[in-house]
């Protein structure tokens, strides 16, 4: 029934939108003003998210359940002058919570995936975040390269994307994507906010993220790092956050995607 009423919206809207100019016109008005912000409601006041599609709505809806952890390390540690830096932003949740806790929290994004990436940025204006909140079109990793993308679904809010999830015949579309390694990325920008909190969550690679960002990890400023990591990675993960002075913290529940750890530096 949901699919059905689905396309039959669908089929109306695609018939006025190529009907008649005056048709075209009320059209365009009426789908521009639909208002599909969800208000989330938070312990330092509200922010909003766009929920254009079921995933959006439910990134939205479980939000403080889905990974309990990162609100409880965001809670307990930013503070005004923190800057965080969100590795895998995908819709700018995440962001967006760290943000709201102090009016003079800054944030730098990166978020490759193009749809998740436009929706990134519409929320940050939708919250008047635009002076505090910065977004790179860009991933990270251990070194430069660009290359085809495979995504795992063309929606926003999707996730697990790239080979590693993904084959090319599998894939609604395949996207370009440039590299580049954290410490690069800073040492050849205009002078960016030194980062106080890293979070890195990007479906695989957080190794390579890792291992490009050996200088800014050792940086005294930054003193919160999480990282999702898997059973296949976490040694390593913990190898080289021990290496740059952090310790371990807390971790999340495991579940089949991986494990939130948090650390912080000794």
């Amino acid at each position: 029934m949901k699919r059905l009423l689905g396309q039959t919206i669908g089929g109306l809207t695609r018939g006025s939108l190529n009907g008649p100019a005056w048709l075209r016109k009320i059209t365009a008005f009426a789908l521009d003003g639909i208002d599909d912000r969800y208000q989330i409601n938070a312990p330092a006041g509200s922010f909003t998210l766009r929920v254009g599609n079921p995933l959006e709505r439910w990134r939205a809806e479980t939000l403080f359940d889905k990974e309990p952890e990162t609100i409880r390390w965001l809670n307990d540690t930013i503070a005004p002058d923190s800057v965080f830096y969100d590795v895998g932003a995908n819709i700018g949740i995440f962001t967006l919570y760290a943000a709201h806790l102090n009016e003079t929290v800054r944030a730098i994004c990166f978020e490759p995936e193009s749809l998740n990436f436009a929706r990134l940025n519409r929320n940050i204006v939708d919250n008047t975040l635009s002076d505090r909140v910065l977004a790179f079109p860009v991933a990270l990793g251990a070194t430069f390269t660009a290359r085809a993308f495979n995504l795992s679904r063309f929606q926003a809010g999707g996730a697990l994307h790239g080979n590693r999830h993904t084959v090319v015949q599998d894939a609604p579309h395949r996207q370009g994507i440039v590299i580049t390694t954290l410490d690069d990325f800073l040492q050849s920008s205009s002078p960016l906010p030194s980062p106080t909190h890293l979070k890195i969550d990007v479906d695989g690679p957080e190794v390579d993220v890792l291992k490009g960002a050996a200088e800014t990890l050792t940086t005294p400023a930054l003193r919160h790092l999480l990282v999702e990591a898997t059973a296949d990675n976490r040694g390593l993960i913990e190898q080289i956050a021990a290496d740059a002075g952090f310790i371990f913290k807390e971790q999340g529940a495991e579940s089949v995607d991986g494990t939130n750890i948090i650390f912080e530096r000794a």
